[in-house]
Parts: structure tokens; C-alpha cells; sequence
């Protein structure tokens, strides 16, 4: 059967407010400056959090993976992994600088609450004084088996049971601790990669079992590309090591993709993309594969090469860039 592929790119950074490709950095930055009155400091002051995520809303319809979009943590509990310690280096309790929990719970019209404990839930006193500064790495969710630098990921399995890596972008050194809550910002740590899939005609169904963002084994290095597990360094949001391998969305049961045509919408197929971008990416590289299934159950795989021009790009570079949305168009030709 003939194939065609038409893509048109879509890379904007991720959960943009509107669906074009216009590209918006915003970052938000702690004030450091000296706190003034540091002569008539307050002893052991509980220090506190404020989270909020770094992106903008976005609203979508997904098969596969969920992604945390918007701007604020929604109403509910969410656990963060955390290492704290003071200026000198020392925890400011037992555990507070291995894999701590910092526990949030936030509802409609109430303040939020903070709870933390060790990575073995005994509860830990955060106190600092005001004025004195402390170091705090963070991810979000937590997971067992995090350092400082390290924590693994695991994307083997389909990946809608992929859970979404944000890392603590601000503060990224020193917090002088104030009267106020420390600003956490944190950051996703993934490439969001959204496959829309349609036909070219409506004379016949298209049953889809599975796509997958895969390496089509022409690296130059063999080393970069697409991982499905290994770690990601939770201070710069980097992949720290890695093992390549597919990334899937299995489709149970088959899913008939749409007509392309007026009022057809296309199905849409998500990714978690731990990031890379290396200037040995070549064309081709890396592969959009669409595995298929007759009325008798027969598979066939189809691949989609992406070319360097495809791909994110930073001087040189190419690849998934992490806090990026790439959106690729494929329609079957079915005629």
C-alpha cells in the first residue's frame, strides 16, 4: 500500500496559551538580596513554600501520556522529593538532605498546607533563622531511590502509565530565607511530543494498534536519542544517563483515525521525550512508526523518518528540547 506523510511542525514552547508558534520564555527569579535587620533575627522560624510551575495553560485531548499543564499545582496533594540543607551543607533535620518529602495540600478557597518528612515518612522541623540562607534541590513527583542528582525514570511501559518530570528551576542557588515563602518554580524536564494522526480518505477504516517515537539506529555516536529509562539530574533538568529505546502509545482496543477532511478531527498521540540535543542528530535519525492492524489482525508498521529540520534546534544541535511542544501531522493515505 502507498503511503504519504505530510508534517507540519508545530514547536512552541510547552502548554503555550494559544496553539501558534510563537515562542515565550518566562522565568521568575527569587529576590537574594541582604535581608535587612539580619541584627535582630527571629530563632527557628519554620520555613515555608509557595509552588507554581513555570508553564502556561494549555488544553488538549490525549491518548497516552498525562502531562501537568498550567501554571498552578490543581486542589489536591502532591508530594515533592527535596534536598535541603544550610549554607555550611548540613541538614536542617535529620534526612532533610536525602530525598525528604515535602508534602502539599491545596483546596478551593483555603491556604496551602505544607507537611514534610524523611524519605521514610518521620516527620522533619524545617527551622531556619531569618536571614540565614539554605540550598534546596527539588523534583516533582517524589519517587523512591532520588539523589541530589539523579532521579530515574522508567518510560518503558505504554506510555500513558508515564508520569510527567518537573524539576526545580528557581531557586537554582543560595535562597536567603525572608518572612516570606521561598518561591519554588519548578519546570518540566520532558520534550512534550504530540502525533496527530488522520486518513486521506473516508472509503475505508484505518485500525491503529500502537505508535511509537523511536531511534532508527543510524546514529553517528549510538548514544543519543530517544531514551525510555535512566536518570535525569533534578537541579538542571538534564539526562544524566540513559538507555535508548522506544517510546509507546498501544492502542486497546484499535483506534480508526479520522477523515482529514472538513470537520474531521485527528487523533492525537502523546509523549514524554526525556531531552536531548546533540549535533550528531542527522535526518532520519529518528522515526515516527504507525503499526496498523487489518480486518484479519494482520500488523503492518509504517515509518515516518523526521528530518534535522523537524526537530528542535539550538545553534548547532538538534533534538527534543526539553520545555517544548512538537506537534507532527501525519495522514494516511488510504486511497
Amino acid at each position: 500500500m502507498h503511503t504519504s506523510m505530510i508534517i507540519r511542525e508545530k514547536t512552541n514552547w510547552l502548554w503555550a496559551i494559544i496553539g501558534v508558534c510563537a515562542l515565550g520564555v518566562y522565568m521568575t527569579a527569587c529576590d537574594n538580596g541582604e535581608f535587612p535587620g539580619n541584627e535582630n533575627k527571629t530563632a527557628d522560624t519554620e520555613l515555608r513554600f509557595a509552588a507554581s510551575i513555570s508553564d502556561s495553560p494549555f488544553i488538549r485531548a490525549t491518548h497516552g501520556a498525562a502531562v501537568l499543564t498550567g501554571d498552578a499545582f490543581p486542589n489536591g496533594t502532591h508530594t515533592f522529593g527535596m534536598f535541603i540543607t544550610d549554607e555550611s551543607g548540613d541538614p536542617l533535620d535529620t534526612g532533610s538532605d536525602n530525598n525528604m518529602k515535602s508534602i502539599l495540600t491545596r483546596a478551593a478557597d483555603q491556604n496551602d498546607v505544607w507537611g514534610h518528612t524523611d524519605k521514610d515518612d518521620a516527620d522533619l522541623s524545617l527551622k531556619v533563622n531569618l536571614g540565614d540562607k539554605v540550598n534546596i534541590t527539588g523534583y516533582y513527583p517524589w519517587t523512591s531511590g532520588a539523589t541530589a542528582t539523579k532521579v530515574p525514570f522508567d518510560l518503558t511501559g505504554d506510555m500513558s502509565t508515564g508520569e510527567d518530570l518537573l524539576y526545580l528551576s528557581s531557586p537554582s542557588g543560595e535562597q536567603q530565607v525572608t518572612d516570606a515563602p521561598v518561591a519554588l518554580i519548578f519546570s518540566h524536564a520532558y520534550s512534550w511530543v504530540t502525533v496527530k494522526l488522520s486518513k486521506l480518505s473516508s472509503d475505508n477504516n484505518v485500525g491503529v494498534r500502537s505508535v511509537t517515537l523511536n531511534n532508527s539506529g543510524n546514529q553517528a555516536t549510538g548514544k543519543i536519542g530517544i531514551m525510555n529509562r535512566g536518570f535525569i539530574n533534578p537541579g538542571t533538568g538534564d539526562v544524566a544517563s540513559g538507555v535508548l529505546g522506544p517510546l509507546t502509545v498501544t492502542c486497546d482496543p484499535l483506534i480508526d483515525i479520522p477523515f482529514e477532511g472538513p470537520g474531521g478531527t485527528p487523533s492525537e498521540f502523546n509523549f514524554l521525550v526525556p531531552a536531548f540535543m546533540n549535533k550528531d542528530i542527522k535526518d532520519s535519525d529518528l522515526v515516527i512508526q504507525v503499526t496498523t492492524e487489518d480486518a484479519q489482525g494482520v500488523p503492518q508498521v509504517l515509518s515516518f523518518p523526521l528530518a534535522k529540520v523537524h526537530l528542535n534546534t539550538v545553534s548547532d544541535r538538534y533534538g527534543f528540547q526539553k520545555g517544548m511542544h512538537n506537534t507532527y501531522n501525519i495522514v494516511y493515505n488510504n486511497s
